[in-house]
């Protein structure tokens, strides 16, 4: 299995590197026959040509995310203690305007505690899971994160929990999986890859990471860090 990632990582790498330039050559000479030329065009083409220009702007961020998520094997491991609080507060600086404008709120234990690890890694985690909170969130319920820990033995046990949309059973381990998506685009935009990117980012920190969820009831993601981890 491990092979096997290997594998697939090395091919997203080089298969998002060749991508690159055919898409940027789609991208630009639709928008040139967009602006220039819309005119030109019926309502039909018109409506074709978006859907090309729309499309082209999401194979894009696919390309990137899959970048990203080949890199994190790529980099070295930079290994320090480091703060959670001050993670995710610099993430939830990034997220601050889409919760307030959401009617939401993030909620942090207030001992929080340090973990051994890499800062570009844990930023990623909470990034990702964060910005899925947000995007998942229920529609008639104010948003709420809520962040705490505990410790077990010399490691700890992270929670991310949201009052969201939840998600059912069976897929509480294919999430986790690369381009798994539980919803349609219209409806919930994204490339499928950021979980992917927790649950590696979490396995490089030789941690672990679980969902507890039902539909309607929101999620929560369980980060659990082995011994000698973390600390007061």
């Amino acid at each position: 299995m491990r092979d096997a990632n290997k594998d697939l990582e090395s091919f997203s790498y080089s298969i998002s590197h060749d991508l690159r330039a055919p898409l940027r050559a789609i991208y630009g000479f639709s928008q040139i026959l967009s602006e220039r030329h819309r005119q030109a065009l019926n309502d039909e083409g018109r409506q074709y040509m978006d859907y090309i220009v729309s499309s082209s702007i999401r194979m894009e961020q696919l390309i990137n995310d899959l970048l990203d998520y080949s890199r994190l094997s790529r980099k070295p491991l930079i290994m320090n203690p480091v703060s959670l609080r001050k993670i995710i507060e610099n993430v939830y600086s990034d997220y601050q305007m889409h919760i307030e404008a959401a009617g939401g709120k993030l909620e942090m234990m207030n001992d929080l505690p340090g973990i051994e690890g890499d800062e570009t890694l844990l930023r990623q985690i909470f990034s990702n899971l964060i910005g899925n909170a947000i995007k998942y969130r229920h529609p008639d319920i104010p948003l709420l994160i809520k962040i705490s820990a505990e410790p077990h033995l010399n490691g700890c046990v992270i929670r991310v929990a949201d009052n969201g949309i939840g998600i059912a059973p069976e897929y509480h381990e294919k999430i986790f999986n690369v381009f798994q998506r539980l919803h349609s685009e219209s409806k919930y935009p994204g490339t499928g890859i950021g979980l992917a990117t927790v649950k590696k980012a979490v396995r490089m920190l030789n941690g672990s990471v679980t969902v507890e969820s039902e539909i309607g009831k929101g999620s929560i993601f369980i980060l659990d860090f082995p011994e000698n981890s973390c600390y007061e």
